[in-house]
């Protein structure tokens, strides 16, 4: 500017001009089109289109974990609201019932351990555990007003 001082004066050319009165090198309208880019300037794109997708399949591998997580989640509270039904039941049983129900006793509480020992005993088990507790209180309770041994009963005799 110091050497010609007119060149101040020198405008970029309009790229949207169709009919320039000189021609305009393609990568010049380029260039004045886009600016200088950066890499990422250069890449943005790319990691929008590789982004977007990647994102959205996160957020659905997290609602399918979650929605897998409650199915098991309810599994278990059903088991653990049927030993407390077994504890309701088995307090008006005569002996037959009480034997069928400590039977499904049996089997609940087999669940449960598997399932509690496929992870460590946290607080969160502690309704398991107290409602194993209740059913068993009160299945001894009833065997007790029956006048049956208090102990678990053999397979072979609740079958019959």
């Amino acid at each position: 500017m110091t050497a010609s001082p007119l060149a101040s004066q020198i405008e970029a050319p309009d790229t949207d001009n169709e009919n320039p009165l000189l021609p305009i090198h393609p990568g010049v309208a380029a260039y004045l089109s886009s600016g200088d880019q950066s890499f990422i300037d250069e890449f943005q794109q790319y990691f929008y289109y590789i982004g977007i997708p990647l994102s959205l399949l996160a957020s659905l591998a997290a609602v399918v974990s979650g929605r897998l997580r409650d199915r098991k989640l309810e599994a278990d509270q059903r088991q653990i609201f049927r030993l407390l039904v077994i504890a309701d039941e088995a307090t008006k049983a005569n002996a037959l019932e009480l034997m069928a129900l400590e039977v499904e006793f049996h089997r609940l509480v087999a669940y449960c351990v598997n399932e509690l020992a496929k992870g460590s005993a946290r607080a969160e088990h502690w309704p398991v555990f107290l409602a194993i507790e209740h059913a068993r209180r009160s299945i001894n309770a009833r065997k007790a007003q029956l006048g049956a041994p208090a102990g678990p009963m053999i397979a072979s005799r609740a079958a019959e």
